[in-house]
């Protein structure tokens, strides 16, 4: 994975140990600076930015599963781990931690607000 521009995750996979000569995937941009390194969890690679939003995405395309918001003045300041496949655990910019459930990983993008 690669970010670009601080708001876009490139997916480059190799063959025969080269970079293949187009990204296996590119993400829509997101509303805030991505914060830390995504973290891949079952076949999601979750997503924090600096807007507060959380968003799980499909590892084969990129294609969104979930999103989750932060409270308002929550801001991540490093990407979110999972507590016990239930819970996010996100630190945040203040150096508090905030919990939120992990959402499911839905057909179609689900958003919930803790």
């Amino acid at each position: 994975m690669a970010i670009v521009d601080d708001r876009v995750l490139v997916c480059l996979s190799s063959a025969a140990g080269a970079l293949a000569d187009e990204p296996d995937w590119t993400s829509t941009p997101r509303l805030g600076a991505i914060c830390g390194q995504p973290l891949v969890h079952g076949d999601a690679l979750i997503v924090a930015d600096a807007s507060g939003a959380i968003c799980g995405l499909n590892l084969a395309d990129g294609k969104p599963l979930w999103q989750t918001q932060l409270a308002a003045g929550q801001a991540p300041a490093a990407a979110p781990a999972v507590l016990a496949d239930r819970f996010l655990l996100v630190p945040l910019v203040d150096g508090a931690l905030a919990v939120a459930p992990l959402p499911d990983a839905p057909a179609e993008v689900a958003e919930t607000k803790p």
